[in-house]
């Protein structure tokens, strides 16, 4: 019961921020600069505003931790609103391992389709902006280089070349 309590307690913090920061705008303003319009859109409309807080919340982390060019950061963020829509309306904090790997598990292609595998690539980029970003969400104050793989993206294999099996 703790455990509940501690989650709804985290859900009302991340509400009361939301309703709270001043800032808000600004701050989506700042990461989705050089981006289509509908990049700032998609963020507010299809996704709830807890993941939209978090993923800003990612990209201000990053770009003081690697800065980021700004193709990437733009890719990062559609990436990580993919990922939120595809299970809107569920909490990233919520997600589990298994949220993941469905996740990815739908980008795969048939070989009738995709009889190149190009669908490798896609699914190994995500898993990369994935696995950092949930590295950032569990343990946001240790240093990005220092940063353990939480359970959530645990044992979540690559898709290399090799595996292809052409």
């Amino acid at each position: 019961m703790a455990a509940r309590g501690q989650l709804q307690d985290k859900g009302v913090k991340i509400q009361t921020a939301l309703e709270e920061d001043p800032n808000f705008d600004r701050k989506l303003d700042v990461i989705t600069s050089g981006a289509g319009p509908f990049v700032k859109e998609h963020l507010l409309t299809k996704i709830t505003r807890e993941n939209c807080l978090t993923i800003v919340n990612y990209m201000l982390a990053m770009q003081t931790e690697v800065s980021p060019s700004q193709t990437y950061r733009i890719d990062t963020i559609l990436k990580l609103k993919y990922f939120a829509e595809f299970h809107n309306p569920k909490s990233c904090e919520d997600m589990t391992r298994q949220d993941v790997v469905d996740f990815l598990d739908s980008l795969r292609k048939p070989e009738q389709i995709d009889p190149l595998h190009k669908w490798v690539g896609t699914y190994e980029t995500y898993r990369i902006v994935l696995l950092r970003f949930f590295k950032w969400l569990h343990q946001p104050d240790i240093p990005q280089n220092k940063r353990s793989k939480p359970a959530v993206i645990e044992n979540i294999p690559d898709q290399k070349e090799g595996d292809k099996h052409l």
